[in-house]
């Protein structure tokens, strides 16, 4: 079976090719070939970075240092994307794993295309990425003779290495730089768009469950559910149940409703470790309580589980089978799976937190700069090399539109899976332990999994829209003041 973690590999496999990062390399440690390989990107990005952003500190033209700017804003981007993947490789390749588990546990859930949206925006950034590449360095190629101090973008460097002996070996060096640099750049968006589509695919096939779950009960005859809340019987409730109140005395007491979306993170060994997997252990039916686990205290891992970075990483998942009929049982199967579904969100939500922050950051600073340079310049340079340039802001804002699109999507499938739990009509009468698992899986999905940059960025269509709302402020604004 073909799965989304296989093609996410197949990409750090073809950006260790272009970049010679390395990053496919999934074992313990990475063989001596590839770690030396790995100071090649590291060297070429940070080299032109630092060299670009120096040209800028030092350029006497407001308009050159302007100019000359966003190239090196995404070098220094690419760089500590770099150092990151290099430092978190295994927890990478870990998370690809759990990924699998989840995709296969919910096998049964699965439709033609339920990863067809990543794989068309994959296809679509990889085109404009190649073509910006190709316009770019032609437009250079074409435009004036090859010689100092015309270098394809602007750098600080030593008196000694401005002379025509040293031209063209600056030249390839910044040639295979910028390769580097944009392969650096979309290898983390598709891992990034990549492992939100995965968990967005696992909740949507939850969702999926559910139906299937309560369509295979056969509903009994007799009284309604006691006291369990009349809004999940007949209707959805208002506000897709975020306004209700809990019925069940004992979980009331407990649990408070919140809106608040869920950004997964890293939590601490003092801090509780909630599950939707109830004991069955219950003498009387007022008293329940939460289950608390320490995250340092966690059992040794078996062969099937593995410690990577400092994070326990537990690639199974309870496989979801064909809904018998049996409701506990089907419960109990649907909380495992969304807490592994749940658990795989904030180790992904960990790893691409620093990166995120900084991609928003340097996509939103190279459009800022950047579109006022493609009007200060469209007067004095050639067609192709205005082309060029306007194709790379738009890459970069395509590069935001498709993480934001799939933060969307990522927060809708959870919403989603939390409408269809409140708004199914559960069979009757339901004894009173499996009222209290259904209502803490609605609680436990009422808060909507999100990916964020250390909480400043959230990728989505509102994030994206004020981005783009600022920028276009700003810009006319510059206009309107002459600069």
């Amino acid at each position: 079976m073909w799965h989304h973690s296989r093609l996410l590999r197949a990409v750090l496999l073809l950006s260790s090719l272009l970049s010679l990062a390395g990053l496919h390399v999934s074992g313990p440690t990475s063989p001596d070939g590839w770690r030396a390989a790995r100071l090649v990107p590291l060297t070429f990005t940070a080299l032109s970075a630092l060299g670009n952003l120096a040209y800028v500190a030092t350029s006497g033209s407001s308009r050159a240092a302007l100019a000359a700017m966003p190239f090196g804003v995404l070098a220094l981007h690419a760089t500590l994307v770099l150092v990151h993947l290099f430092r978190r490789r295994r927890q990478l390749h870990a998370i690809l794993d759990r990924a699998v588990s989840v995709q296969r546990a919910t096998a049964f859930c699965r439709e033609h295309g339920d990863f067809s949206w990543f794989q068309w925006r994959l296809g679509i950034l990889c085109f404009i990425t190649v073509s910006t590449i190709t316009l770019w360095l032609a437009a250079f190629l074409l435009a004036a003779e090859l010689k100092p101090p015309y270098y394809l973008y602007p750098m600080l460097l030593p008196e000694t290495l401005r002379g025509l002996d040293f031209y063209w070996v600056i030249l390839g060096l910044q040639m295979a730089a910028s390769v580097m640099s944009f392969t650096i750049q979309s290898t983390f968006d598709v891992l990034q768009m990549g492992l939100a589509d995965a968990v967005s695919v696992a909740q949507i096939r939850l969702t999926r469950y559910v139906s299937r779950l309560v369509a295979s009960t056969t509903p009994a005859s007799g009284d309604l559910f006691g006291d369990f809340p009349a809004w999940s019987l007949d209707k959805a409730p208002a506000n897709g149940g975020k306004d209700a109140e809990l019925a069940v005395p004992a979980v009331a007491a407990e649990v408070r409703a919140s809106v608040t979306p869920f950004r997964p993170r890293k939590v601490g060994a003092a801090e509780a470790h909630w599950s939707p997997a109830v004991s069955r252990d219950f003498t009387k039916p007022g008293v329940k309580t939460l289950s608390q686990k320490p995250h340092s205290a966690a059992p040794a891992a078996p062969d099937n589980q593995q410690t990577t970075g400092g994070t326990h990483c537990r690639h199974t998942c309870p496989t979801l089978p064909a809904p018998d009929g049996d409701l506990h049982e089907g419960l109990r199967l649907l909380a495992g799976a969304y807490r592994s579904v749940r658990e795989l969100a904030t180790e992904s939500a960990e790893l691409c937190s620093l990166p995120t922050l900084t991609q928003h950051a340097s996509v939103t600073l190279v459009l800022l700069i950047g579109v006022y340079v493609a009007i200060d310049g469209s007067k004095v340079n050639t067609a192709l090399v205005f082309g060029s340039f306007v194709l790379f802001l738009l890459l970069n804002t395509l590069r935001l539109m498709a993480v934001s699109v799939t933060g969307s999507r990522l927060i809708d499938s959870g919403e989603a899976l939390s409408a269809a739990l409140v708004a199914t009509s559960w069979p009757r009468p339901l004894p009173a332990q499996l009222q209290f698992e259904v209502i803490m899986l609605v609680e436990g999905t009422r808060k909507p999994i999100m990916f964020d940059g250390y909480g400043i960025f959230v990728p989505q269509k509102e994030t994206l829209l004020s981005l783009l709302s600022f920028i276009l402020t700003y810009f006319v604004i510059m206009i309107q003041i002459g600069l």
